[in-house]
């Protein structure tokens, strides 16, 4: 057992593997190929191999327990804090990566002048107001006003993450009931500019509430949907994610997420 120990735990084999994965965790994060569970496996197996020849060291050497414990401590803490950046470098390209407008291989439709986006939202404290707010960012990223914007929101709060089905089902029923109507072609967007507008969680209403989202116990889910218009017709926009842990980062769903899609008032 110990010569295949050796083997796959020597300096030589640990030095280069590790370097290799770690390499590759951070080819995988570039914009050519975005592929973050890939690069967490690559930093995560890269971690465990160079623990993996601490712990055999320091079960065959020789050397006292203070030592042991010593060299055990060093590594183990420059690799934690190797492992931890590496992991937030990831998560931070990949919230990056989602808030970009995905590629579409569907077949290409005329995209309207005016096209409205949603790249964030913000949750705020909170207040005198029931329940938690939250502000949503609305920018025209077209390139022509964007006229009559009517929205509709709907928030829900879970503790544990939906079936797609159900948040499909979800969707539907808000594109249903949401308004068909614009409002004046006075009330316009320009190119560039952001609006926004607040709404409120009602469900996470105590600190405690507030508590238990930051542990994960509870999510939150946001459906918004934007109607709005144009000279070359009217158009909405989708989005679709749910909130936990500090509700930093979007958890977007795989579907109902898109900019400037037709409809028919």
């Amino acid at each position: 057992m110990r010569p295949i120990l050796e083997t796959i735990f020597g300096e030589f084999a640990t030095g280069l593997g590790a370097s290799i994965l770690a390499g590759a965790g951070f080819t995988l994060l570039a914009d050519e190929f975005k592929k973050f569970r890939a690069a967490k496996l690559c930093f995560c197996l890269a971690a465990l191999w160079i623990y993996g020849k601490v712990l055999m060291w320091g079960y065959f050497t020789n050397e006292n327990f203070f030592i042991r414990a010593l060299v055990s401590f060093v590594v183990f803490g420059f690799v934690g804090v190797g492992l931890v950046e590496a992991l937030h470098l990831t998560k931070s390209r990949q919230t990056k990566a989602h808030e970009e407008p995905p590629a579409s291989t569907a077949p290409s439709i005329v995209q309207p002048k005016a096209v409205l986006h949603i790249p964030e939202l913000k949750f705020l404290g909170l207040g005198r107001n029931p329940g938690l707010p939250v502000t949503i960012i609305v920018k025209n990223q077209g390139t022509a006003a964007a006229y009559g914007l009517k929205y509709s929101v709907a928030l829900a709060v879970s503790s544990t993450v939906r079936p797609e089905a159900e948040s499909n089902r979800f969707f539907a029923a808000l594109r249903t009931a949401a308004s068909t109507e614009l409002g004046p072609k006075t009330n316009e967007i320009q190119p560039g500019q952001q609006v926004f507008f607040t709404d409120y969680v009602k469900e996470i209403k105590t600190e405690q509430d507030i508590k238990d989202l930051n542990e994960g116990k509870r999510l939150i889910y946001v459906f918004v949907l934007l109607r709005y218009g144009d000279s070359e017709g009217t158009w909405e926009t989708g989005y679709c994610a749910y909130y936990t842990s500090n509700v930093v980062v979007a958890h977007f769903c795989a579907d109902n997420n898109y900019d400037g899609h037709p409809f028919t008032p």
